[in-house]
């Protein structure tokens, strides 16, 4: 099967060797998605529309303040703070009613909810969620039609534990009984020996610590603190040590 723009970012991660595939996905969406907000789209009135309403959240106010051109951040600062301030009332909002002594939740007031909305979401969350979730699609139908990419999946060296938890619930919705069974066998076994790899590793790291150990080889064991964070909490740390 020929490969398309929505198959290639697919196949491009899983022939990178990593602990998780879907995380090389995860973060080059997140770069993306950083890039873009930082270009021309800061410029771009739907955008902004978006932007003003959701905001972002902490993580990735981070990444937009250590980008090297802060003005695009300080406008879209601008126009959400504007939509934020409109939001407050002009009068102090009345008290929640008590029903037996405990507050209604029912009737928080507006305000309330209107702010939490503000803090709870983000653009680029939103943004790398809509297309990651297309990504599992499609490597399930690659999965189902392009068996030298089934053969490279079951090659990999397994998948964070959020990942996994995904695809594992993802494949029972998009697959048949059958089919499902099949990539489950497929999948199970290579998950469980990174997981002992893993485990291994950490082992060998720890006992690197022991004067009793020191001429003991390493065997690719220096980064499997970074590696185990990386699978475990699918959480980037950066360059091997």
């Amino acid at each position: 099967m020929k490969e398309t723009i929505y198959t290639i970012p697919i196949t491009d991660a899983f022939a990178r060797e990593s602990e998780c595939p879907f995380c090389a996905m995860f973060r080059k969406l997140e770069d993306d998605a950083v890039d873009f907000i930082t270009g021309p789209a800061c410029m771009d009135d739907d955008v902004r529309m978006l932007t003003n309403e959701a905001g972002f959240c902490a993580e990735h106010y981070r990444r937009l303040y250590a980008g090297q051109n802060r003005l695009p951040l300080a406008l879209l600062l601008q126009t959400h703070i504007q939509r934020i301030n409109r939001a407050f009332p002009k009068d102090a909002p009345a008290a929640k009613a008590r029903r037996f002594g405990k507050r209604d939740k029912a009737a928080e007031p507006s305000i309330t909810a209107e702010l939490r909305k503000f803090h709870g979401s983000c653009y680029i969350c939103g943004r790398v969620k809509a297309t990651f979730e297309r990504y599992i699609d499609n490597f399930f139908y690659m999965w189902k039609h392009m068996p030298e990419f089934a053969e490279t999946v079951k090659n990999c060296r397994g998948f964070c534990l959020e990942h996994f938890a995904d695809l594992m619930e993802a494949g029972e919705k998009l697959l048949s009984a059958d089919e499902y069974r099949r990539f489950a066998e497929a999948v199970l076994p290579l998950q469980r020996d990174a997981m002992r790899r893993l485990e291994a590793d950490v082992d060998r790291f720890v006992a690197k610590f022991d004067y009793r150990n020191a001429d003991m080889p390493w065997d690719g064991a220096q980064d499997a603190v970074v590696r185990a964070i990386a699978r475990l909490a699918s959480a980037d740390l950066g360059p091997k040590p």
